[in-house]
């Protein structure tokens, strides 16, 4: 089965990745966006991905945070009601604003995106892994936490639907 991944992050680098976490994600939705099903990234695969890369690599394991999964989710909500593909939304907000509302001011702070159709998480997290900027946020000593959000956007830059993954971290 072909898989088309495209990957954004803070180097505006294509790129993807994935991990998983040890709870539920049930936070409402917009009309815009709907939380995916299996088939698609979830947040508990990207995070334990990110924390396989993080072992082979011998940093910590991230802690998954709960205000990490909301600022993400804000984040994802935002790229698919107002249909961008940036860090920065069009009206200049920027996306350590979305990390600053809920999790406060931190020195630390990167943001990994994703865009594409179904995949696995662990497909996801390689691809990140592929980015040179991508992989330094995964693997930077500095993050000890991290949050995520897969929401699906219908008709988003030109697909009828696209999954967009939003990893936080701090």
């Amino acid at each position: 089965m072909k898989k088309m991944l495209i990957g954004l992050c803070i180097g505006l680098v294509l790129g993807l990745s994935v991990g998983f976490g040890i709870y539920a994600n049930s936070r409402p939705k917009a009309a815009v966006a709907t939380h995916v099903s299996a088939v698609a990234p979830d947040t508990q695969g990207l995070w334990a991905a990110t924390n396989v890369q993080r072992q082979k690599n011998g940093e910590t394991p991230l802690l998954l945070d709960i205000n990490l999964d909301t600022s993400a989710s804000n984040k994802c909500q935002d790229m698919a009601a107002k249909k961008y593909w940036s860090h920065n939304a069009p009206d200049g907000t920027t996306w350590q604003s979305f990390i600053e509302a809920t999790a406060g001011l931190t020195h630390y702070m990167g943001e990994n995106l994703y865009y594409g159709y179904s995949a696995d998480s662990a497909a996801v997290v390689a691809q990140w892994m592929k980015s040179p900027e991508h992989r330094a946020n995964i693997l930077n000593a500095n993050f000890t936490h991290v949050g995520y959000d897969v929401c699906v956007a219908n008709n988003y830059q030109g697909d009828s639907k696209a999954y967009i993954v939003v990893q936080h971290l701090t």
